[in-house]
């Protein structure tokens, strides 16, 4: 995508920031909730916008941070390229993460 290797990690860790402020910030709004939903919208998701250490980053934040704190998690539209990247993803996570994907 012509981005140099420390403009990519750069991004990864504004991603990364990002999804722990807005994880906080649920939390802020709602102390009481215990688990959130999770909805992401995937339209227009490809391969070329998968980065492996964006999503290895993102797994490491919510087991290490916030290891029971997901319900569940919608993604839609559920195209080729999302189904790609979570059998990728799904041998590194543990039964109990792996029982939240459909």
């Amino acid at each position: 995508d012509g981005r140099t290797e420390t403009e990519t990690e750069t991004e990864t860790w504004r991603q990364a920031r990002y999804l722990v402020c807005t994880m906080e910030r649920a939390r802020a709004v709602n102390p009481s909730a215990e688990r959130v939903v999770v909805v992401c919208d995937a339209e227009g998701f490809t391969m070329g916008h998968y980065d492996h250490r964006t999503a290895l980053l993102v797994l490491a934040i919510f087991r290490d941070h916030y290891p029971s704190a997901i319900k569940s998690a919608l993604v839609f539209p559920a195209t080729w390229a999302l189904s790609a990247v979570l059998s990728i993803g799904r041998p590194f996570l543990n039964p109990a993460e792996r029982g939240l994907i459909t």
